[in-house]
């Protein structure tokens, strides 16, 4: 067989490709082996680390305060709310539904939020059953009122006439009163209930920082 000049030329230039080649693919690899080497991997993240009884406490104990002084507030409110013109004009019943409703709903609302924070005491279940209690049957006093005037407001508001519906807008002016007078009560009860809960946990009520007025600190 005749070997023509240009084959050996042909076929070094296809060894030297074929070894470049190799080479470049090593270097590449070994470059990248040694970025994933060098490279830190990312620290996991660590989990914050759950509160201590101590922090539960003072929690508990901020937010006590915090419902227990909105409560007195709100019943402090309608106490000073309650008086209404209940004259011939139609007007007033709308004006007496809006600021009326409007109030006993919020007592309502305040007394069961307090209601709410102090059953998640951290303390034995017996211990919270013993506290809430009393507290329960004045709640529940409080909102048979509160649903009393509401009942009658909103039978005013769907009454016939302008006669029947001042009659249901006394009515309701009146349940108010025995509502203020049963959140009153129920104002009485939640400090009672305070002075067990703060005995009870007073470093955490010296510790809370919504507890440091003069009427919610310990020993106030």
């Amino acid at each position: 067989m005749t070997t023509r000049p240009w084959m050996p030329m042909l076929l070094a230039a296809g060894l030297l490709f074929t070894v470049a080649a190799c080479s470049s693919d090593d270097e590449v690899s070994g470059a990248e082996g040694s970025a994933s080497a060098g490279s830190p991997s990312a620290p996991a993240e660590s989990s914050p680390a759950a509160p201590s009884l101590e922090e539960q406490q003072i929690e508990w104990a901020g937010r006590v305060c915090i419902s227990r002084d909105r409560l007195t507030e709100q019943v402090t409110s309608l106490g000073q709310n309650l008086e209404f013109d209940l004259g011939l004009d139609a007007s007033v019943l709308d004006q007496l539904d809006r600021q009326l409703r409007l109030q006993v709903l919020r007592v309502g609302s305040a007394a069961s939020d307090l209601g709410t924070v102090l059953v998640t005491a951290p303390v034995d279940p017996a211990d919270a059953n013993d506290w809430l209690l009393s507290f329960t049957e004045a709640q529940e006093d409080l909102q048979s009122a509160v649903d009393t005037t509401t009942g009658h407001l909103d039978a005013m508001t769907s009454a016939d006439g302008l006669a029947d519906g001042l009659s249901e807008g006394l009515a309701a002016v009146t349940a108010g009163v025995a509502a203020f007078e049963a959140g009153k009560a129920l104002v009485s009860t939640a400090q009672d209930t305070y002075e067990q809960a703060r005995e009870e946990f007073a470093p955490a009520f010296a510790a809370a920082p919504q507890c440091q007025s003069d009427a919610s600190a310990p020993g106030a």
